[in-house]
């Protein structure tokens, strides 16, 4: 818990590196590929994106685009501008399993020091 709560605050206070950016990127496009190889993927995505879009076909980006469109264009900046914006205590959500657990008031007291 309290690793995830350090590295937390180290990702809003300083965002993300350019190469983390383009490692993920990286790894976002090979799933993407590997997903391709199964003609059901980009049947099911296609299709839902039509039905539940209330969108043209022309409107919607196609499975085999998303990389080139969705997320190739993604900067450093934008990134580590919606770290800061949706990164919040507002925004939290905490669940926590096993046998051990700390106490609510212990967890809330911790997740307050994130910001």
């Amino acid at each position: 818990l309290f690793l995830f709560i350090k590295l937390l605050r180290q990702l809003i206070k300083n965002g993300i590196t350019e190469d983390e950016l383009q490692f993920a990127k990286g790894n976002f496009k090979g799933a993407l590929l590997a997903d391709m190889q199964h003609s059901e993927n980009i049947v099911t995505y296609n299709g839902e994106e039509y039905l539940y879009s209330n969108s043209t076909i022309e409107n919607i980006v196609p499975y085999e685009r998303i990389y080139e469109e969705c997320i190739h264009p993604i900067h450093l900046e934008e990134m580590n501008r919606s770290i800061k914006k949706y990164f919040t205590i507002n925004n939290m959500c905490v669940c926590i399993l096993g046998e051990d657990l700390p106490s609510k008031k212990i967890v809330e007291g911790i997740c307050k020091k994130i910001i």
